[in-house]
């Protein structure tokens, strides 16, 4: 029995590259022997797949060749009487990895391939060849509650599938919240379902593949009760090659998925530091945020309760054929005067046995304009993995632009178009007629005729937007550009739901409209990855998305043990190297993705950050076993340089940023968690402020919710109550601290008025001040948040509902493209006179001529006035983070009125220059008697002959000191409202005009009248709240949405 010697035994190999093995036979007494002839060899590719060359034989000595093509591949040499045959493990030394299974594995094995020639391009038209098939509705599914499930694949065959014993859902699901009795459940859930596939489905393609766009978090995946794999992650799509296993008529699905429960945030709340947990599984906001239930406040288990586990995108069976993109990376290189430089990265996968010649295809069509573009080329492809690069100037191109600057054009998309094709030629018979020997005679004969057809045997289809983007950004400035165009950037962070099954087109196309509606240019999805859909209607609807991948915070650098997937892959830091390269190359070809930071304020960058040496442990921890607290000494530091390796090799085409909070953009919480809102104007001046904002809660049209807080925590009175505000994210102690302890507030509402009153001075006084120094450093700037997505309360603007605070009702007035500005800090003057600056910023790229200012002074009763509480920071639950600088303050925050009569009025003829900031000039307010205050409203009117196009107003108090000592911690004033309604007919009516007046935020019934004619109502004593105005005028319903902030005046004109 020879026993069998290879060298050399393991290599890494860079994708395209080939090795010589040297194999020798020696009997038992060490003598070489052989091998003498190829049949003593076999050679067995047990395991991946590449290029097995035939091995040559020379002094009893075999060698041969192999270029892998997979990752690992296993090479059993064996032969004539060997009992123990060796192997060699020959391994790709790849510059990206990505997770097991994932749909982006064989493209990481491509190499660079220069076969490629262009040849004449001809217009193409015929049906993409590959065919998707979604999975839809109605699933089933049963938890695994008692841990006796399946085990292995025997286990999965005695499975019973009978329909009685599961639950039926819909897909996409997030099961702890579909599901009350799986709110809190963190093991197996079993998802099943029975697909029907036609005939003519399987004999028309030659491989399957059935495909995962989104499963949250770990997934086991069988068909056909063969077991195909695993996979971890959210995001990141994955799938399995089902060919040999898809049979005609019924196949069953079966899939597991599990959300895990982060022993590494349970190993912080163990030391009573929730908050500074360093997290185990890689899900971002999905299981740990100050956002989401259960808050980072409170303890292990609150803090991940009502999990985001599911399946979160479609599921997908794709037929195809043995030639194949398996991906398409397409950059806007350069962007000049009339022309764009843009790039084709192909990776190809080709699983045929042979090397043959192709044809390559590039077509790019303009959607709703006409500009169409063409390229051809011939390829060689090669069994395996190939790359190809084209590089391609267009003349003329139609750019992409954000819906915000009209002046520069449009989001334009052109529909790119990729083919792979080559000619066959077939032999088909004919009948031909040949001429009549007599005019009764008639001969058909047959012939056999050679014809060429065109075989298309893959298609890569998507929408893509020509543009470039750069960000020049250093200590004292961050300034993007989009083709070249200086833009000045207004957004806000969102979060449309952690919880994807609530995430449709329906709902982003609501946040599309209300994002244009308040004049924002662009979105950050925090530390979060969306569904593709989310970004394909942000690129259609041309607002810029900066991307933040999911890390926030703190992550743990050691080793876990996965429940499945590859053994070997524990190392936390290598899972989270990869899934950056996934979410990279996923959201690649989105016009709208202008900028991606890798990780959201990680400890490091929160100033001199030295906590010692880290050390990580070599041990591989179990499920279930804690990791010590804060293995990772650095504050992440040795995570983000690892990230960056990662990202400097995909090298994307647009800006990023590896550490936010670090550089250029800044989370300075000015009036939360930093000092008071004025000592944002002594402030350094910040060049990309990405978060500011302030906590309020929330009116809601979800009947009675109010009711539902008061029973739950007002008034908070002990620990109890106070761990039910933190569960709903609020950070009492802060918010206290602003506006007055709770016990200032006499009803739920009237505290609840004040936080929104207070968050909305936050924002517009960050807003004006930022856009006060444009590019001076300021050249971006996002609020914090857009909405919420539960009961939270938060920094949000919007309820989950998507109604109004006060905020963003204010929002809609003051972030106007050309906007009208005064600078009034707290709008509270200890003085008989003021002098307020006046200013017009203007965002667009185009001058405007001729325009007027009107601005006026108008006396108001009273003034809501806000003033600090320092005491207020004793109340409630606090965290590490939550610091005051006792400071007593007072804002002038909305008035009681909106004033009768004009106290002062100016005027100003206006030609302001483009994309600049416009001083106007300096007003006076003099010869004011301040022995009792002065309440005012400032007024400014911006006009374009007779239209208005932007206009603002602000609350001004002047008053002596004594008064200002007098005022009260909390509101100033009880906020009650008087609201007259009218009505003025344009044309003669005798048809009365019905209203009502509904409180949406309560089960209390509303007001209603019919008004005749010139007529009003009166309502008065009105609760703050948030209601809906409809009225009818013959058939004609006409509805509006506000909370009252002061009396009101609302004229129906009809």
């Amino acid at each position: 029995m020879p026993v069998v010697e290879v060298n050399p035994k393991n290599l890494r190999l860079k994708a395209g590259e080939s090795a010589l093995f040297d194999i020798k036979f020696y009997d038992n007494g060490g003598n070489h022997i052989g091998p003498e002839r190829p049949d003593d060899l076999k050679l067995v590719i047990k395991y991946g797949d590449g290029h097995l060359g035939i091995p040559v034989i020379s002094n009893n000595i075999a060698t041969f060749a192999y270029t892998p093509i997979t990752e690992k591949s296993v090479i059993e040499i064996s032969g004539n009487g060997v009992v123990d045959p060796p192997s060699v493990v020959v391994e790709l030394e790849k510059n990206l990895k990505v997770m097991p299974n994932s749909i982006f594995d064989n493209s990481t094995n491509s190499h660079l391939c220069e076969a490629i020639s262009e040849v004449e391009y001809t217009k193409q038209d015929f049906e993409n060849p590959t065919q998707i098939k979604t999975i839809y509705n109605p699933w089933y599914y049963k938890a695994d509650t008692d841990g006796k499930l399946m085990k292995n694949e025997e286990d999965v065959a005695k499975f019973t599938y009978a329909d009685i014993e599961w639950k039926n859902c819909k897909v996409p699901i997030n099961y702890s919240l579909d599901d009350p009795a799986l709110t809190d459940f963190y093991g197996w859930v079993f998802f099943r379902k029975r697909i029907k596939v036609d005939g003519d489905f399987l004999r028309r393609h030659e491989r399957f593949l059935l495909r995962f766009n989104g499963v949250d978090y770990f997934a086991r995946v069988w068909f056909n009760e063969k077991y195909l794999g695993s996979h971890e992650g959210y995001f990141n799509p994955f799938q399995f090659d089902i060919t040999g296993l898809i049979r005609e008529g019924e196949n069953i699905l079966l899939l597991e998925v599990k959300n895990p429960y982060d022993d590494g945030i349970k190993s912080a709340s163990e030391q009573n530091a929730t908050n500074l947990a360093e997290k185990v599984w890689i899900k971002g906001i999905l299981n740990y945020h100050d956002t989401r239930p259960g808050s980072i406040m409170l303890d292990d288990k609150s803090a991940q309760t009502i999990g985001t586990g599911g399946i979160v995108d479609d599921v997908e069976i794709i037929g195809t054929s043995k030639i194949v993109f398996e991906k398409v990376r397409i950059d806007t290189i350069k962007v000049s005067e009339n022309k764009a430089t843009i790039r084709f990265t192909l990776d190809i996968g080709n699983y045929d046995n042979r090397t043959r010649d192709y044809y390559l295809t590039t077509e790019l069509r303009g959607r709703g304009f006409e500009h169409r573009i063409g390229y051809k080329h011939r390829i060689t492809l090669e069994k395996g993995f190939s790359r190809f690069i084209i590089e391609k100037e267009i003349d003329n191109p139609f750019l992409w632009w954000p819906y915000s600057h009209p002046e520069l054009g449009s989001p334009n998309l052109y529909d790119v178009r990729l083919s792979i094709s080559d000619i066959m030629e077939s032999e088909i018979e004919i009948e031909i007629e040949n001429p009549p020997k007599s005019k009764r005679s008639k001969k058909v004969e047959k012939e056999k005729k050679l014809i060429k057809q065109i075989r298309y045997y893959d298609c890569f289809e998507a929408t893509y937007g020509i543009r470039e983007t750069r960000l020049e950004k250093s200590n004292d400035k961050a300034e993007f550009f989009i083709n070249n165009k200086r833009l000045f950037l207004k957004g806000t962070n969102i979060i449309p739901s952690i919880y994807f099954s609530r995430v449709n087109s329906y709902t982003i196309q609501k946040d599309i409209a209300l994002l244009k509606k308040a004049n924002l240019d662009a979105v950050i999805v925090l530390d979060h990855l969306l569904p593709s859909l989310f970004y394909k209607m942000m690129d259609e609807a041309g607002i810029l998305v900066l991307q933040e991948f999911t890390l926030v915070w703190e992550y743990n650098i050691a080793h876990f043990k996965r429940e499945c997937g590859d053994d070997e892959l524990t190392s936390n830091l290598d899972v989270i190297r990869r899934m950056v390269a996934e979410a990279l190359m996923k959201y690649q070809n989105h016009p709208s993705i202008v900028w991606w930071s890798m990780h959201d304020e990680p400890f490091f960058t929160f100033g001199n950050f030295d906590a010692g040496e880290t050390v990580v442990p070599e041990k591989v921890f179990a499920e279930g076993e804690t990791p010590p607290f804060m293995i990772d000494r650095s504050g992440n530091r040795i995570l983000d340089e690892e990230i960056k390796k990662v990202v400097e090799e995909y090298n994307p085409s647009i800006p990023y940023h590896i550490s936010g909070n670090e550089y250029t953009n800044s989370t300075n919480y000015y009036g939360w968690y930093n000092g008071s809102i004025l000592d944002l104007y002594d402030s350094r001046l910040e060049p990309m402020p990405i978060e500011f904002g302030a906590q309020s809660a929330q009116f809601s049209s979800e009947k009675n919710i109010f009711k539902k807080y008061e029973e739950l925590f007002w008034p908070p009175k002990n620990e109890e109550a106070y761990k039910k505000l933190a569960y709903h994210c609020c950070q009492l102690p802060l918010l206290s601290a602003r506006i007055g302890r709770t016990s200032r507030y006499e009803k739920y509402l009237d505290w609840v008025f004040a936080s929104q009153l207070y968050q909305a001075f936050v924002l517009k006084s960050h807003f004006e001040f930022f856009r006060l120094h444009k590019y001076n450093p300021t050249g971006v700037m996002f609020y914090f948040m857009f909405n919420n997505y539960w009961e939270g309360i938060t920094w949000a603007t919007l309820s989950e509902n998507r109604e109004p605070t006060i905020a963003f009702q204010q929002l809609l007035e003051y972030n106007n493209p050309i906007q009208p500005i005064a600078i009034v800090r707290s709008g509270i003057y200890n003085s008989s006179s003021a002098s307020i600056p006046l200013y017009v910023v203007n965002d667009l790229h185009k001058s405007e001529e001729g325009l007027k200012l009107k601005v006026s002074l108008r006396k108001t009763k009273d003034t809501f006035i806000i003033k600090s509480d320092p005491e207020g920071f004793n109340e409630g639950i606090k965290t590490q983070f939550m610091q005051l600088q006792e400071k007593n303050l007072a804002i002038a925050a909305h008035p009681l009125d909106e004033g009768k009569e004009i106290f002062r009025e100016w005027e100003f003829d206006l030609n302001i220059a483009p994309d600049a900031v416009n001083k106007v000039a300096d007003i006076q307010i003099d010869g004011i008697d301040i022995s009792n205050p002065q309440h005012f409203i400032l007024t400014l009117q911006l006009k374009r002959a007779n239209e208005e196009i932007a206009h603002n107003r602000y609350s001004i108090v002047l008053a002596n000191q004594e008064y200002l000592d007098s005022l009260p911690a909390g509101i100033s004033i009880k906020p009650e409202f008087t609201i007259e309604i009218s009505t003025r007919f344009t044309k003669p009516s005798n048809i009365p005009v019905k209203f009502s007046l509904e409180r949406l935020y309560s089960l209390k019934p509303g007001y209603g009248a019919i008004l005749f004619g010139d007529d009003k109502k009166v309502l008065k004593n009105l609760e703050p709240g948030l209601y809906r105005l409809i009225y009818t005028h013959m058939n004609t319903e006409r509805i509006r949405e506000f909370i009252p902030c002061s009396d009101m005046k609302i004229e129906l004109v009809i």
